[in-house]
């Protein structure tokens, strides 16, 4: 047998990774003068929320905002409101506590009870914030697995410690403490009278986490909001104001047997007003998730 062929065989061999690297070249050239050409991906709200036959990330907050904030974000018109005021933004929307057990006399019994979370989302070169610590981002341990270790020094698992300098918490009010007055040692709480019954009521809101500088000098603060229904007012009012301790207490001027406290100088950083057309419709997110409840409750009871 000659050996030419053997020889040409192996000749065309050597050269086969050239080639092969040469086509690779070419190939990747043809693919980045196609990318280079195509159309870019749209990630638009509008877009990434319509449904174009594929599976897609359903975005269940109830927003509002101004203009402003739309045309940064790319957010649709429907939800510029002219009326929201003190904030660029606020998102709402329902959620789940964690397991809750023992319930109707059964170790097994278990459900999850709704909670209701709002983002608003500050403009600080407007409305700058008392930041006790220089912290960028927090949030408050709730299913994470270390709100259950036990913390001996502050008796309780899963306490938040006190930023330095403040003094000692004795509320009993499970949140996080970013904003207050270092040299009056207190903390600042948002409040809000979304459900009281008088306007100048308010309760506590929890400072579940936060992002600062998120885009620019927009900050995120997410809250608890009481997962009940809001009051017929024109709008919610919500502060950011110095918790004080109380000087003395005094009858409450329209419920009779209850007494308010008394404070000293409590300075107000930032208030804002949520409109009632969002509160409507933070209604109806909320009754929408309680008929799910109401089906569990059912099975817990033994209901038909």
């Amino acid at each position: 047998m000659s050996l030419v062929p053997l020889i040409n065989m192996q000749k065309k061999m050597e050269l086969l990774p050239a080639r092969v690297a040469v086509l690779s070249v070419v190939i990747a050239g043809v693919i980045n003068v196609k990318m280079a050409h195509a159309e870019p991906i749209d990630l638009t709200y509008e877009k990434t929320q319509t449904y174009t036959g594929r599976a897609f990330e359903k975005d269940e907050h109830v927003w509002i905002y101004n203009k402003g904030f739309a045309e940064k974000f790319r957010m649709p018109a429907a939800w510029i409101s002219d009326d929201l005021k003190g904030i660029e933004a606020a998102a709402f929307r329902t959620g789940e506590l964690e397991m809750t057990c023992g319930l109707a006399g059964n170790e097994k019994t278990c459900t999850r009870f709704m909670k209701c979370l709002l983002d608003i989302y500050v403009d600080e070169k407007k409305t700058p914030l008392p930041w006790l610590e220089d912290k960028k981002a927090d949030w408050l341990p709730s299913a994470d697995s270390f709100h259950w270790l036990f913390d001996a020094a502050n008796n309780a698992p899963g306490k938040v410690p006190n930023p330095p300098g403040l003094d000692p918490d004795d509320s009993g009010f499970r949140t996080l403490r970013p904003f207050g007055d270092r040299q009056a040692k207190r903390p600042a709480y948002y409040e809000h009278n979304g459900y009281t019954p008088f306007d100048d009521q308010f309760n506590n809101n929890q400072v579940l986490a936060y992002q600062r500088n998120l885009h620019g000098n927009l900050s995120m603060i997410r809250l608890s909001y009481g997962c009940q229904g809001r009051n017929k007012r024109p709008y919610t009012t919500l502060r950011l104001m110095l918790n004080g301790k109380p000087i003395r207490y005094v009858d409450h001027p329209k419920i009779k047997g209850v007494r308010n406290p008394v404070y000293g100088p409590r300075p107000i950083y930032h208030s804002f007003q949520l409109p009632a057309a969002f509160e409507r419709k933070i209604d109806a997110a909320m009754a929408e998730r309680k008929k799910l409840e109401e089906s569990r409750y059912k099975q817990i009871l033994n209901f038909k």
